[in-house]
Protein backbone atom coordinates (compact mmCIF):
# COMPACT_ATOMS: atom_id res chain seq x y z
CA UNK A 1 0.00 0.00 0.00
CA UNK A 2 1.07 3.83 -0.25
CA UNK A 3 -0.58 6.73 -0.13
CA UNK A 4 -0.01 10.66 -0.77
CA UNK A 5 -1.75 13.87 -0.93
CA UNK A 6 -5.09 12.59 -0.64
CA UNK A 7 -4.90 8.98 -2.50
CA UNK A 8 -3.62 5.64 -2.31
CA UNK A 9 -2.70 2.54 -3.83
CA UNK A 10 -3.17 -1.02 -2.62
CA UNK A 11 -1.04 -3.98 -4.66
CA UNK A 12 -3.48 -7.02 -4.84
CA UNK A 13 -1.99 -10.76 -4.61
CA UNK A 14 -3.16 -11.48 -8.25
CA UNK A 15 -0.15 -8.19 -8.73
CA UNK A 16 -3.03 -5.85 -9.70
CA UNK A 17 -2.89 -1.78 -8.84
CA UNK A 18 -5.86 -0.71 -6.92
CA UNK A 19 -6.16 3.31 -6.46
CA UNK A 20 -8.79 5.48 -4.88
CA UNK A 21 -8.57 9.17 -3.61
CA UNK A 22 -8.41 12.84 -4.96
CA UNK A 23 -7.68 12.77 -8.93
CA UNK A 24 -7.28 15.67 -10.47
CA UNK A 25 -3.96 15.48 -11.88
CA UNK A 26 -4.78 11.98 -13.05
CA UNK A 27 -3.10 10.83 -9.74
CA UNK A 28 -5.20 8.04 -9.10
CA UNK A 29 -3.55 6.16 -12.75
CA UNK A 30 -7.09 5.08 -14.30
CA UNK A 31 -6.71 7.64 -16.96
CA UNK A 32 -9.32 10.07 -15.71
CA UNK A 33 -9.35 13.20 -13.26
CA UNK A 34 -12.40 11.96 -11.06
CA UNK A 35 -12.10 11.55 -7.73
CA UNK A 36 -12.60 7.79 -7.04
CA UNK A 37 -14.29 7.25 -3.48
CA UNK A 38 -13.86 3.40 -4.09
CA UNK A 39 -10.80 1.57 -5.16
CA UNK A 40 -10.35 1.04 -9.17
CA UNK A 41 -7.78 -0.74 -10.96
CA UNK A 42 -5.12 0.96 -12.59
CA UNK A 43 -2.62 1.28 -15.54
CA UNK A 44 0.42 1.81 -13.44
CA UNK A 45 3.95 1.34 -15.36
CA UNK A 46 6.93 0.69 -13.36
CA UNK A 47 8.73 3.77 -14.78
CA UNK A 48 5.59 6.15 -13.19
CA UNK A 49 6.00 7.82 -9.80
CA UNK A 50 3.05 9.34 -8.37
Amino acid sequence: MSGGGGHTCALRDDGSTWCWGWNPYGQVGDGTRENRLVAVITYLHAAQSY
